[in-house]
């Protein structure tokens, strides 16, 4: 072999040999101990957090009482590590009660390592555990304010993170959930399940006593989810929420934001009525508007006809009769003194068909002085009266003594022969 070849090969050895070097020392084995407290006595729950600074990549870990260490195998770099415990208000109520804090931060370079993660409850004064107006110190010690849901069937209160424009919607209950999660770990689970928060005021808000840190830095991992039903106990519908972003504040979670404002945590949930078992229910379902004016809102074809003669309506998504034919109007009243609002959306896919003598026909038989329809259109709807008499016909209303505002139309016919 000659000299050329020879330093080629032992390149190729030296080469192949630093990479298994390499590889070998890419993970730490990493102890992490808590300690300053018996974990028994944290019966509300433990979840330990960590980042990589270098990768920007962590984990979020259930730790069960009695542990007395957990060993990991994590990558190589600069980390933070969190842990957050409740004691439950001595009742193994879970996120609730006094919590307690640690934070280390470590650089992990193939030596094996133990880290102790000292719980005080001083130490959730930190910034990492959420600023400072998001925590209470009245009792000397800093913690998160408890949780304040908002349960809003209107985006923009959720939008503008804003509990006055909230229109309180049809959540029964809640509930909260701390994942586990990370490639690191390789734990995937629900980790730490509030109990079931029931929302039986009357009003948007709903004060629990769920605590939560809302932290900085780590938000994309330290991700939370909440449930929310249409009954009490977590029973009936759900919708999921998940912030994947972290508990920051201002951070999204579909259709959810957080905010600490006014001394609260606020969590602001935007669920649509009209997608769930209790909103597409006969009769309608009715709210309260910001304005104080007692609304219905129609979800389906079959609550129309539940519409009285003196509601307030608010159409809550498009309407299709699927080419379904009618011998009388929709809302069958001599004269609506109500307000329909459309809201934008569509009527569509509707024949009238009158076979008998009627004295008014349309979507509205009539309209009175004190009735309004409008943000509304109408697509695909014919009109047919043979030679039967009816003594007011229209599409949209057979009489018009109110007020008609921003109604439009499109593939309407009518035969009065």
């Amino acid at each position: 072999m000659n000299l050329k070849n020879l330093i080629v090969a032992l390149f190729i050895i030296l080469l192949f040999s630093s990479c298994g070097g390499k590889e070998s020392a890419e993970k730490t084995t990493t102890s992490l101990l808590l300690g300053n407290l018996t974990t028994s006595d944290m019966t509300g729950g433990i979840m330990i957090y960590g980042y990589n600074i270098d990768l920007q990549e962590g984990f979020s870990r259930r730790w069960f009482p009695n542990t007395l260490n957990e060993t990991l195998e994590l990558p190589n770099g600069q980390w933070r590590f969190l842990a957050t415990a409740w004691d439950g208000l001595g009742t193994s109520k879970v996120l609730e009660g006094v919590l307690r804090c640690a934070l280390v931060d470590s650089f992990l370079n193939g030596e094996e390592t133990q880290i102790s993660l000292n719980l005080t409850r001083n130490n959730c004064g930190q910034t990492e555990f959420g600023t400072p107006s998001s925590k209470d110190i009245s009792s000397g010690f800093p913690q998160p304010w408890a949780l304040t849901f908002y349960d809003c069937m209107n985006y923009d209160a959720v939008e503008y993170r804003d509990g006055q424009k909230c229109i309180i919607g049809i959540t029964g209950s809640y509930r909260v959930i701390l994942p586990e999660g990370g490639s690191f770990v390789g734990a995937s689970g629900p980790g730490l399940v509030s109990g079931c928060q029931d929302h039986s005021s009357s009003t948007a808000d709903h004060l629990s006593l769920i605590r939560l840190p809302f932290f900085q830095l780590l938000a994309s991992n330290v991700p939370f989810i909440i449930e929310s039903f249409t009954g009490f106990g977590c029973t009936n519908d759900k919708v999921v929420y998940d912030f994947n972003a972290g508990h920051l504040p201002g951070s999204q979670g579909g259709e959810a934001t957080a905010l600490t404002k006014d001394n609260q945590n606020n969590i602001y949930l935007y669920r649509d009525p009209c997608s769930s078992r209790a909103g597409n229910e006969t009769p309608p379902f009715d709210y309260v508007d910001d304005s104080g004016i007692s609304r219905k809102l129609i979800c389906n074809t079959n609550q129309m006809s539940q519409i009285g003669e003196n509601d307030n309506v608010v159409l809550g998504r498009d309407l299709d009769y699927q080419g379904a034919f009618s011998n009388e109007s929709i809302i069958n009243y001599s004269l609506f003194n109500g307000e329909f609002d459309g809201d934008g959306h569509e009527i569509r896919n509707l024949n009238f068909d009158i076979t008998l003598a009627t004295s008014t026909i349309g979507i509205f038989g009539g309209i009175g002085i004190h009735g309004k329809v409008g943000n509304l259109r109408l697509k695909n709807i014919s009109l047919n009266t043979g030679n039967v008499l009816a003594f007011g016909t229209g599409i949209l209303a057979g009489q018009n003594n109110g007020e008609i505002y921003n109604a439009y139309g499109e593939s309407l016919s009518a035969n009065l022969e």
